[in-house]
């Protein structure tokens, strides 16, 4: 919400049909966006200036340049997940914001928000992908199917990446955690790319090799 308030953010096209802004907004730099949310951590930690923080947006992706220019010590874990799974399951989600912005179009409005992000998220990828190799004992990569299969794995490597030790009561809580599943209390998230129109592949396609290089196709039951 800090980086929106600059009105140079993806946050205002995922949420409402305006073509000429986000073409726009793409060919912008959000440098001072960047700079006013340092600013605005900094204002808030002022007292504990010893304190890690963990800012979590999927969105420093697209802009890994920015976030280690404006945070040089900063350490960045990248999640990665199938897009024929991640980019409908994020639509379905934004998709619910729809009438706060915009009323009817429901079905045409999410089939060009599935096809925006796919691109816009493919985007992100090549361009991190290039940032990457200037730091890359910076980054460290969790694959979401990885993290379903042994997620106490997963942490340790975290934890190791971050240089911090993993206290047995946290690791404990964890371990209840996950063996108690508090998520599935709330119904499972449908969603399905054939109610649009579209296919994995289509999806996938910009891309590129994406995918395979991180082994993350997903087969639908």
């Amino acid at each position: 919400m800090l980086l929106r308030q600059s009105f140079v953010s993806n946050l205002w096209t995922c949420s409402w049909s305006a073509a000429s802004y986000d073409a726009w907004w793409q060919c912008q730099s959000e440098r001072p966006a960047y700079e006013f949310y340092r600013d605005c951590v900094k204002l808030v930690g002022m007292y504990e200036p010893g304190k890690r923080w963990l800012l979590k947006n999927p969105g420093h992706i697209e802009n890994l340049d920015l976030l280690f220019a404006v945070f040089p010590e900063a350490r960045v874990i990248q999640t990665h997940r199938d897009p024929a799974k991640a980019i409908p399951s994020l639509v379905s989600l934004l998709i619910k914001s729809h009438p706060v912005f915009e009323t009817g179009r429901v079905e045409q409005r999410a089939r060009i928000m599935l096809l925006r992000e796919a691109a816009k998220w493919a985007n992100a990828v090549h361009k991190a992908d290039v940032v990457r190799q200037r730091y890359a004992n910076r980054v460290v990569d969790v694959v979401h199917q990885d993290f379903h299969q042994d997620p106490l794995g997963v942490v340790d490597r975290i934890y190791q990446f971050i240089d911090l030790p993993l206290p047995d009561t946290t690791r404990a809580a964890m371990i209840a955690r996950v063996t108690a599943k508090p998520e599935m209390a709330h119904g499972a998230h449908r969603y399905s790319l054939a109610d649009h129109g579209l296919t994995a592949e289509q999806i996938r396609d910009p891309f590129g090799h994406y995918v395979e290089r991180f082994d993350m196709r997903e087969i639908s039951p």
